[in-house]
């Protein structure tokens, strides 16, 4: 099933703000355990990332390029 991201990231936001006291209380309680500060790190790597593609798709939809008539689509595609 597809689904827009954009439409998600109000649901991320809301998810944050439960997640990250947990993630707190689990590193405070991890003393010495280096696996999960690496778990967490690549979390945020793969948030920050994704966040990030998420921009860089909604630059270049084709729905934009419909309203905006400066980005020429039509004469990159094939017939």
């Amino acid at each position: 099933m597809y689904h827009f991201d954009r439409f998600f990231l109000g649901i991320g936001l809301l998810l944050a703000l439960y997640g990250g006291p947990l993630i707190a209380t689990q590193l405070e309680s991890a003393s010495g355990v280096w696996w999960k500060r690496v778990g967490v790190a690549a979390l945020l790597l793969y948030g920050l990332f994704n966040g990030a593609l998420v921009d860089v798709m909604m630059v270049h939809d084709a729905n934009l390029a419909m309203v905006n008539p400066e980005i020429q689509v039509f004469g990159r595609v094939a017939p």
